[in-house]
């Protein structure tokens, strides 16, 4: 493992999960391996960062390749997730949350990137299930809830013509 995690920390009370949100992400490689010394996958990984500071679009067919690379390479398909995210990608970024959890069920950060794409995207019966799957001692038991609170009390196009119509 060359590469470690970075957590995101906690969005701002003023946050709204429908704004489009330019990301700056770092990582590390441990003990200062050289560059000649990495995995292919890990390379691939490297160059997709380094191009995602200049074009997210650019930046995620070479993130692809860094995880079709390496499958397990679980910090390529989180950054893969949160650029497809970002270009209104929402579903093939659901996939690769999916397929993160397939290998680290218990990733609370990763839930929670996945519930935000459902919400996105509108898919609330998936949106309940992950939310479902965040336990309360999660920081992001809150504001889970509150993303699937939020789709459950909109008004459906129709409630809203009924109530402009009264």
């Amino acid at each position: 493992d060359y590469c470690k995690k970075t957590p995101l920390s906690k969005p701002p009370s003023t946050w709204n999960p429908e704004q489009t949100i330019r990301m700056t992400y770092t990582y590390k490689v441990t003990q200062g391996k050289p560059q000649s010394g990495l995995s292919p996958a890990v390379s691939l990984f490297q160059k997709g960062m380094d191009t995602y500071q200049k074009s997210v679009e650019q930046a995620i067919p070479i993130m692809q390749s860094a995880v079709d690379a390496d499958p397990k390479l679980l910090i390529a398909r989180t950054y893969l997730g949160a650029m497809l995210n970002e270009v209104k990608r929402d579903q093939e970024a659901a996939e690769q949350y999916r397929e993160i959890l397939k290998l680290e069920p218990n990733d609370e950060e990763v839930k929670f990137g996945l519930a935000k794409t459902y919400y996105t995207y509108n898919d609330i019966l998936a949106l309940k299930e992950v939310v479902a799957h965040i336990p309360q001692s999660s920081p992001h038991y809150t504001e889970a809830n509150n993303l699937l609170l939020q789709k459950l009390s909109a008004k459906t196009p129709a409630q809203q013509q009924q109530q402009q119509a009264q």
